[in-house]
């Protein structure tokens, strides 16, 4: 049984022809508190699906949890004893050889000369060998993974090296024209990651190559003089290859099978026939749509001229290529598209190798295997991945250190659930201090990251600020109610007088219009809304007028991504559909209170 208050409520909010005045101020309270409902709904549901995707890039890319080796690591006797050690060439030696390394100690007082007196002492445990704190640490990381089944880690390391970038820009399209490209190089100082192929989540920020990378690769085996054997890649591997007239307004399309690649000898042995059996050649077709093999079973014959993937253990692993003149493939941030790189185009890298009496250049050669998607990161728009082999030549020779030891090698650790960061972090310190290697360790979450850490206090900042400015708005529009419900109260004081006549209380009185507040501001709750849910399920034609108003993109894709986040922020829903009704309910007790103390023989006195 609905209560009489409710009802009374719900009769009141239904607009008369005779209460123009009162219906009117009704829609204009309704309409701005909807209105700023929506705006509040569309700021956090785009914020936060900017910084969820901004965070999953950077746990894919860096590990939700990082594992790096402390001053203490580096002063240790298991250090510093490398560069004392035929056994390991005089160089110290990173984690990942550390690991592969089938001793912990390589000295040997026969063969390796006195160890200088500033070296520390050995740290043994209780049986007397020296603590390989890599191996213990991988053991432990091991057995939490049993605990912990989606867990995933694998070293890392950082550094830097002078890219020459040579890139062929093309001023036809997706046409692979010799005559149509013009040659420029880019040349800076990037940083050098090694790709981690034990990475569940890197496949995800890999992009696939896209048809203008399948022309160019077209041109490039041209370019190559040898047709037949730089086309032997993209015939192997190519799954579909679509293409449609150049100058016809027609909608024909004609598919390249690779078949026909095989017995090709140069870009114009390929001819296709489309509508009315008309014949055309290569130069006048583009690419439409490209679908290449990037998933194996096992390691190809041939490799693809691109980034792939390999199953092993029932998860796929990444392989960068390499080519027959020993370049090797490396992965750039997507940044560099728009610069005109695309898959394939080659170059070096430049750093300083130390010799007996000075210090010479070297170059290693390379060419672009592929783009990933760094999200936004204070070096990710200059970040190279390489192989391990790559950064290690680079490393071991170069005498430019870009970062700290203790940032530029270390353990990444993937999972799934970001929540539970804490939780495993916690686990590994714990195991870490019983081994007797927690000295030795740093182990950080994402949200303590230094290149991290500033940009989500500004989102957490951003989200916070603009929360208390939409309340402050909310209770301003809400204010409009208390005009509305004196009206009303003016306007129904001989019903009320009744009522209070008849043996109402006065707290049902209030009850009646604290209900009517709480109830516009629950329809203007929801009416907002729905307009939100509207507008993100349409965003992406919103983004398209402003950027046609602004003669401009409105939202750089370098730091929103390609679209904007299109799904509801669930939080914020709730918290809307709970602050608003609230709000209104407080404004709608002014004049609750204006009613109940009304007395109902003045009132029924009233002419």
């Amino acid at each position: 049984m609905v209560p009489f208050e409710l009802e009374i409520a719900r009769k009141y909010l239904i607009p008369k022809k005779k209460q123009l005045s009162v219906s009117l101020i009704a829609l204009m309270s309704v309409g701005v508190i909807s209105l700023v409902v929506w705006l509040l709904l569309l700021f956090l549901s785009i914020t936060e699906g900017i910084e969820k995707s901004w965070l999953s890039n950077l746990t894919s890319l860096n590990g939700p949890l990082r594992i790096s080796p402390t001053p203490a690591y580096f002063h240790s006797y298991y250090y510093q004893i490398d560069s004392f050690a035929s056994a390991s060439q005089y160089t110290s030696k990173t984690i990942g050889e550390k690991l592969r390394s089938t001793v912990s100690d390589p000295y040997s007082p026969e063969e390796d000369w006195e160890i200088p007196a500033g070296i520390p002492s050995p740290d043994k445990d209780g049986s007397g060998t020296l603590k390989d704190p890599v191996k213990e640490a991988y053991a432990v990381l091991n057995r939490i993974k049993e605990r912990h089944p989606d867990l995933s880690f694998q070293d890392y390391e950082i550094s830097a090296a002078m890219m020459r970038l040579e890139i062929l820009n093309s001023s036809s399209g997706k046409r692979p024209l010799p005559g149509a490209f013009q040659s420029s190089v880019l040349t800076q100082v990037s940083y050098l990651a090694t790709v981690a192929g034990e990475n569940p989540f890197l496949e995800k920020l890999v992009e696939p190559p896209t048809s203008a990378d399948l022309a160019h690769l077209f041109y490039l085996a041209e370019r190559s003089g040898d047709f037949p054997k730089g086309i032997a890649p993209l015939a192997c591997h190519l799954k579909s290859c679509e293409m449609k007239p150049l100058f016809s307004k027609s909608a024909a399309s004609v598919h390249l099978l690779p078949s026909a690649l095989q017995t090709a000898r140069a870009l114009s042995d390929l001819k296709f026939t489309v509508a009315a059996e008309k014949e055309l050649g290569w130069d006048e077709l583009e690419i439409s749509h490209v679908e290449v093999k990037r998933h194996f079973e096992e390691m190809p014959t041939t490799l693809p001229p691109w980034v792939f993937f390999i199953k092993q253990k029932g998860k796929d692993v990444l392989y960068l290529p390499g080519d027959a003149m020993g370049r090797q493939g490396i992965l750039l941030p997507k940044s560099y598209q728009d610069s005109g790189v695309k898959v394939g185009d080659q170059g070096s890298f430049s750093f300083g190798a130390r010799t007996a009496s000075s210090v010479q250049e070297q170059r290693l050669p390379f060419f672009v295997a592929g783009f990933y998607d760094p999200g936004i990161l204070a070096i990710g728009n200059r970040c190279a991945l390489v192989s391990h082999d790559v950064l290690r030549t680079i490393s071991s020779a170069s005498h430019f250190a870009p970062l700290d030891r203790t940032s530029a090698n270390g353990i990444q650790v993937w999972f799934p659930h970001l929540k539970e960061a804490p939780q495993i972090r916690d686990e590994i310190v714990s195991d870490f201090t019983r081994a007797g290697i927690a000295p030795y360790w740093k182990v950080t979450t994402f949200l303590e990251y230094d290149f991290a850490k500033d940009l989500l206090q500004q989102f957490q900042s951003d989200r916070y600020l603009f929360s208390l400015i939409g309340i402050m708005i909310l209770a301003v529009g809400c204010s409009n109610i208390i005009s509305l419900l004196v009206l009303l109260v003016t306007d129904k004081k001989k019903e009320i007088g009744i009522s209070l006549a008849m043996g109402a209380s006065p707290f049902s009185i209030a009850t009646i219009f604290g209900l009517l507040g709480a109830l516009m501001g629950l329809v203007s709750s929801l009416i907002g809304t729905g307009a939100a849910l509207l507008t993100l399920h349409n965003i992406g034609k919103v983004v398209s007028f402003l950027s046609f108003l602004q003669g401009r993109d409105a939202f750089n894709p370098l730091f929103y991504g390609a679209s904007l986040p299109h799904a509801l922020s669930l939080g914020a829903a709730q918290f809307i559909l709970i602050i608003t009704p609230l709000l209104a309910f407080i404004a709608g007790l002014i004049p609750a209170i204006k009613a109940c103390r009304m007395q109902p023989s003045a009132i029924l006195r009233e002419p």
